[in-house]
């Protein structure tokens, strides 16, 4: 959350003095409320304040009580609440005579919300005088933190903000560009007079690099005795590390493998940051805990060295960490991914032999739309916070990708009939390319198969790769209904490499190999080729090779991105899973 200064000193010392009798009891609760926000007390806050709200003729405080009663949500987190408040307070009060400083407050709620288009509006509406420069400081933070599509589309749709146009330009000045992002780049700078300088980073090709792996071990644990492990993960994680290096050391060029065992305190970390050693580090692998990441960033920074964080999907880790790589793709990649494939693959043609209708006289002809030519999308998602934020993600990149968004629809197990009736709509179907529906609830799942079986409609669903996994639901019925699954982790176990490494683990570990297994072995090949190849700073190497195939997973593109920005889509034909999107290698 962005550290926003909210003044308690805005209420004129007037309005106490004005005060009657009969209003000490409100003034009492008034001012105990705002010593609570003061002391940190946020919900004991919004407990005093709940009661001020109410529209009594001797409440001089109702619209105060209102905004302080949505600050306390604000900074106590609960922003729902918040967020209710202050839509009162601008339906009831629309003429309150600090209505900006509200639309100010609302602003910030709604962006961390990360409901980016809405924020935008209420900063707007909150330049005036008072606080025009907080209001402006607010959209920028935002601006600089909201996902690079989101943004994008804003700024298409608001091409008279200048923050937004400068905010843009700065982000994409500090990535690889495609040629129509550079195309977006130069016309910033030249439409809004930017003033952009692009700074790089250089590396060192060597003959022997020093790789760290900052994981939390817990080798206080490794005893035969312990029937269960804690950070089993890690091992596992380690051992396919492990097999990498053993692989790439095989073909000339030396790799030293340290590990270290971070725990889950940062001043551990913070010892290990200190070993004299460690300035000879080349590679960081982890650490793990997200908490631990400003610290291995700070050194990272200073000391010119990338790191790469195995597991996390949050994007918001690259934030202020410019040295850090994500392994794992991240919603944004979900999104972009899935929108690149339907933009290939779910507009429905025009059958050969077949017309569109046309209207008009022969000088101004207007062809229009029909069921073979469609762009409209449905969208549904689930109640997790990660369903949500992908459902806007992919609304925002399926948007610039030139589809219309028909339908937009949370849904659960008490608004599947919402889902049935927007389903139970025949013909509306035909004019819809897809269905997009990130939701892991099996109930919602079920009914949405159900739907579309009975309308017999033959529209692809996008949806999690979490529903093969369902036992009310069957493959015939996924291949039937044309579902395609999200599938980041999909591993072919009839490749050939796949069979070769699992075999070989078994010899000399005895047990199968898992995800974990397989995420350190990949990360480490492809970090691994990329130190050989490109050097310490290999991330511009990798961003310039566009897809690069993987030894056990399919594969990873970091065109552009510090997070892997392919992501497999799979879907059934005759009976069997396929990758419907497979990456194209890009010959350099």
């Amino acid at each position: 959350m962005r550290k926003t200064k909210y003044s308690l000193v805005f209420i004129f010392l007037a309005l106490f003095t004005l005060l009657a009798k009969g209003q000490n009891e409100y003034q009492t609760k008034y001012l105990l409320g705002k010593d609570l926000i003061k002391n940190q007390k946020y919900s004991l806050a919004m407990e005093v304040f709940l009661p001020l709200t109410k529209d009594a003729e001797d409440n001089p405080f109702k619209e105060y009580a209102h905004y302080f009663y949505a600050l306390a949500g604000l900074k106590g987190g609960q922003l729902n609440e918040a967020r209710q408040m202050l839509l009162q307070l601008m339906e009831k009060y629309p003429h309150w005579v600090k209505l900006s400083e509200a639309h100010y407050l609302f602003s910030n709620i709604l962006f961390e919300q990360e409901k980016y288009r809405e924020g935008v509006k209420y900063a707007d509406l909150s330049f005036v005088k008072d606080i025009k420069k907080d209001a402006e400081q607010l959209k920028e933070y935002y601006a600089q933190r909201m996902p690079l599509d989101t943004l994008i589309a804003i700024q298409k749709d608001l091409p008279k903000d200048e923050i937004l146009a400068n905010v843009l330009g700065q982000r994409l000045s500090k990535l690889k560009l495609n040629e129509k992002d550079e195309m977006l780049l130069n016309f910033l700078i030249q439409e809004y007079k930017l003033n952009i300088k692009k700074t790089e980073r250089t590396g060192k090709i060597k003959d022997v690099y020093n790789v760290a792996i900052l994981f939390p071990f817990h080798f206080n644990e490794l005893k035969v005795s312990t029937a269960k492990r804690s950070n089993q993960y890690a091992l596992e994680m380690y051992e396919g590390i492990k097999m990498a290096v053993d692989s790439l050391n095989k073909k000339g060029t030396k790799i030293n493998l340290y590990a270290y065992d971070t725990e889950k305190e940062n001043d551990k970390v913070a010892k290990i940051l200190a070993l004299p050693e460690f300035k000879n580090i080349d590679l960081i692998i982890g650490p793990v805990f997200p908490n631990h990441i400003p610290l291995v960033s700070e050194f990272a920074v200073k000391n010119n060295i990338t790191f790469v964080n195995p597991l996390s999907a949050n994007s918001k880790l690259l934030e202020g960490s410019e040295n850090l790589l994500l392994f794992q793709p991240v919603l944004e990649s979900m999104a972009g991914e899935v929108a690149r494939l339907s933009k290939d693959r779910f507009i429905r043609k025009i059958p050969l032999g077949e017309e569109p209708k046309k209207s008009g006289n022969k000088n101004n002809i207007t062809v229009t739309a029909t069921p073979d030519s469609t762009k409209n999308v449905i969208i549904f998602y689930g109640e997790d916070i990660k369903d949500s934020l992908l459902a806007a993600l992919y609304r925002d990149s399926i948007t610039l990708a030139g589809f219309n968004v028909v339908d937009y629809e949370l849904v659960s197990r008490t608004t599947i009939a919402n889902l049935k009736n927007i389903l139970a709509d025949s013909l509306k179907l035909t004019q819809v390319s897809h269905v997009f529906i990130p939701t892991s609830d099996q109930v919602v799942a079920a009914n949405l198969i159900s739907s579309m079986e009975i309308s017999q409609q033959s529209i692809p669903v996008v949806t999690y790769s979490s529903w093969l996994e369902f036992p009310l639901l069957t493959y015939e019925q996924f291949e039937r209904r044309k579902v395609h699954f999200i599938y980041p982790e999909y591993v072919d176990y009839n490749a050939a490499l796949y069979k070769s490494f699992t075999n070989l683990y078994i010899e000399n570990n005895r047990t199968f190999p898992d995800n974990f297994t397989y995420t350190g072995y990949d990360l480490m090949s492809l970090c691994g080729k990329a130190l050989i190849d490109y050097g310490t700073y290999f991330e511009k190497g990798l961003s310039s090779k566009g897809f690069i195939k993987g030894k056990i997973f399919q594969g990873f593109d970091y065109s552009n991105t510090r997070y892997n920005a392919y992501v497999p889509v799979t879907t059934f034909e005759n009976k069997k899973l396929v990758v419907t999107n497979p990456g194209k290698t890009t010959l350099k």
